[in-house]
């Protein structure tokens, strides 16, 4: 039976998969169809991208040039 290879060197990579896990399963699972919404590509993965911009001072700036380039999503 192969052992499991637990290096300190492989935390952070340990720490890494639950993370993309976390994001990629919802992505993949889309009952709302919620990734046909047009906007920034990263916007379908994760609010950070929003995140920063807020704290940047740049939050409405940046989700009206994001309304302007993608439009408006359909009601």
């Amino acid at each position: 039976m192969p052992s499991l290879n637990l290096e300190p060197i492989y935390w952070p990579l340990y720490g890494l998969v639950p993370l993309v896990l976390l994001h990629l399963v919802p992505w993949l699972h889309d009952p709302l169809r919620q990734r046909d919404i047009p906007g920034p590509p990263i916007a379908q993965f994760t609010d950070w991208w929003l995140a920063l911009a807020a704290y940047k001072g740049k939050r409405s700036e940046t989700v009206h040039r994001a309304h302007i380039k993608y439009g408006t999503p359909p009601s």
